[in-house]
């Protein structure tokens, strides 16, 4: 049976409906409920098109990352910041930290989403996680690559809602250091080099003008420099 364009359009309603419930509600309170009575839908209409809100999560999740990713690879490539893989990926978490933290609302939606669905499955992560792992010519489907997966995301989740509960005095700068040191640490380099690749990281990554909006959108700073 063929797909149907009114179907296309009601799934993407959905969609963007969805992102607007997270970015307002966050992951715990958003309800499929909600999603439906503002997109003008019924329940049974949603779960025609997705299986329930943790699909539709993981979808704005894999969404956010990869056009998050694109923005900031270009950038990277037209100023020449690195080439190395490693350095990139970790620009690429740096980036996404600092805009988290500005944003209450995402700040709030990442925590959960990390800490109560902990995006494992996810082939947008693991493909990156996977990909530094093997250029540390570390084996990436040992065990020690899924607790590698598993610490990473965690820190993520605890880090973010910890920030958001303001249950400690830390900057994103001191969030950023930790959580890249964590990283780097997990791929075996040792502490000079983790200092040193910290460093050249968090200073690329202030330059990055791609930033995160309410209902996830992505954009770049220069964007609303030359709306003015």
């Amino acid at each position: 049976m063929g797909t149907y364009p009114a179907g296309e359009l009601t799934k993407q309603k959905l969609y963007e409906v969805a992102k607007e419930v997270f970015y307002e509600k966050g992951y715990i309170n958003a309800t499929l409920k909600e999603i439906c009575l503002r997109a003008g839908v019924k329940q049974s209409v949603f779960f025609y098109h997705y299986k329930d809100k943790n699909e539709i999560a993981k979808l704005i999740y894999t969404k956010y990352g990869e056009k998050s990713t694109g923005m900031i690879n270009d950038e990277v490539r037209q100023n020449a910041y690195t080439t190395d893989l490693i350095n990139y990926t970790c620009i690429c978490s740096a980036v996404f930290y600092y805009n988290t933290l500005e944003d209450p609302n995402l700040n709030r939606f990442w925590a959960e989403m990390y800490l109560n669905n902990m995006p494992l499955d996810i082939p947008f992560f693991r493909h990156r996680y996977r990909n530094m792992y093997i250029k540390r010519k570390l084996d990436a489907n040992s065990l020690d690559f899924d607790f590698y997966l598993i610490s990473s995301t965690s820190v993520d989740g605890v880090l973010l809602q910890k920030y958001y509960n303001k249950d400690f005095d830390a900057t994103p700068d001191q969030l950023v250091r930790f959580k890249l040191s964590n990283m780097l640490w997990g791929l075996k380099f040792e502490q000079k080099e983790i200092d040193e690749r910290i460093d050249k990281i968090m200073e690329i990554a202030k330059k990055i003008t791609v930033h995160s909006g309410k209902n996830f959108e992505i954009f770049y700073s220069r964007d609303n420099i030359e709306n003015i």
